[in-house]
């Protein structure tokens, strides 16, 4: 099987990225020295091609109880979670990160690259599937993404407060 590419692959390999398959895409597990790159992103800044994550949105009076009995802590306003199998255990490369954007509607990214997989949520407890609706809508535009980690402390001085 051909391993898919984000918008930026070519930027990687110039660049000397060890690439790997991370999910059936092809993604850059590091550019040399990893003592290096550590001092670089905490020193000045580190970029992450995040390009193949799935966003997902749950809308409907039931998307906050739908969230909670999926991951490991309440839903907060902004979290990473990790589903879980329903008799315990990490589903691995099943990471979120959930954003509450507005009451009833939540944005989940998922750290997997799924957007060519069916996704199966759960099943739902009987008590959220009463009185309500979750729709799933999962965003399947790819856009070329990046994230960028910036340092919190440059020579004793902290830049984020």
């Amino acid at each position: 099987m051909m391993l898919q590419v984000t918008p930026l692959n070519a930027a990687h390999r110039a660049a000397g990225a060890r690439m790997v398959d991370f999910g059936d895409w092809d993604m850059p597990v590091y550019y040399g020295s990893q003592i290096e790159e550590h001092h670089a992103v905490r020193n000045d800044c580190g970029m992450f091609d995040v390009s193949h994550m799935c966003v997902v949105d749950l809308q409907g009076t039931n998307a906050r109880a739908f969230l909670r009995g999926l991951l490991v802590s309440g839903q907060q306003a902004q979290f990473l979670g990790l589903i879980l199998r329903k008799k315990g255990g990490v589903l691995r490369a099943r990471q979120k990160i959930v954003t509450d954007k507005g009451q009833g509607e939540i944005t989940s990214c998922t750290f997997s690259p799924t957007l060519q997989q069916a996704i199966a949520l759960a099943r739902l407890p009987l008590g959220v599937a009463l009185g309500g609706t979750v729709e799933v809508d999962i965003r399947a535009k790819k856009l070329t993404a990046v994230a960028v980690n910036l340092p919190f402390v440059r020579h004793g001085k902290i830049l984020v407060s």
